[in-house]
């Protein structure tokens, strides 16, 4: 039986799902306090199945919920692929409990560099879902970076708002039950989140405003790059700063240059 299994699964992956081996690795690093995780050059292809590195994602994700690393505070994930977000969700994740998500509740410092993934009208929206759904794992985030790689993608933030979820939602609900509806996702609310980098994002004015005026008592840095606004301005995103800062000095700055800093407080 053991000959059968090598030859129908490689080596690879039976090391991929070995779990007890993860959790022994991690049993050594306790001092642990930066998880990066790094799934550079993997084919495009591997988004509509599942791949070895998955199942590698299964068993690090499964290992980090169980061995106490009480020091972890810092989390990137690096060229990783939309569906990764699907196997490190400690919620919904294959081999989850109910105590995983407080594990990741750890962490307080979360870095994303994830390849874009192609979207146009009537396109499935279940990567933008699961984005959502795992950014709402770490309720205790104090810095945010994330970055589109490739094409320019839909804000992470604002998913919650975003048309093509809602009405992807409205069409499921008319096909249940056959009434009229709708069934929004739950806006990402970061209460302690204190810096935000959005890299390579498209977004509208009112979801830049809206996030800012949800945070508005914890935020002190945005970082904007490579953000273009598909409806509204500038002065019409950012205009929660001056409400909070009580002034326009910044302003006077975003109509002549291309970076400035912001006074939060």
């Amino acid at each position: 039986m053991t000959d059968l299994l090598l030859k129908q699964y490689p080596p690879l992956f039976h090391a991929a799902t070995d779990v007890p081996s993860f959790v022994r690795v991690l049993s050594l690093m306790k001092n642990l306090r930066h998880l990066r995780i790094t799934c550079e050059g993997q084919p495009p292809s591997h988004r509509y199945r599942r791949s070895v590195v998955d199942y590698a994602l299964i068993s690090l994700r499964i290992a980090v919920e169980q061995v106490l690393l009480k020091y972890l505070d810092s989390l990137s994930l690096l060229s990783v692929h939309p569906a990764a977000v699907l196997y490190l969700q400690p919620n919904l994740g294959f081999g989850a409990s109910p105590a995983s998500r407080k594990r990741w509740s750890q962490i307080r410092h979360l870095t994303i560099h994830m390849d874009s993934f192609p979207y146009q009208a009537g396109s499935p929206t279940d990567h933008f879902k699961l984005l959502h759904a795992y950014l709402q794992s770490f309720p205790e985030l104090r810095t945010l970076a994330f970055h589109w790689k490739g094409e320019r993608g839909l804000s992470p933030v604002s998913l919650a708002s975003e048309p093509c979820l809602q009405n992807a939602a409205n069409k499921r609900l008319r096909r249940s039950d056959g009434r009229h509806g709708s069934q929004f996702l739950r806006p990402l609310r970061l209460p302690y989140l204190q810096e935000i980098e959005l890299v390579n994002v498209i977004m509208d004015a009112s979801q830049v405003a809206s996030f800012v005026f949800d945070h508005r008592k914890s935020l002190h840095e945005l970082n904007f790059q490579d953000i273009v606004l598909r409806t509204g301005t500038w002065d019409e995103a950012l205009a929660p700063l001056t409400r909070k800062s009580g002034n326009a000095r910044w302003n006077q700055y975003a109509r002549h240059e291309r970076s400035a800093e912001v006074p939060m407080s």
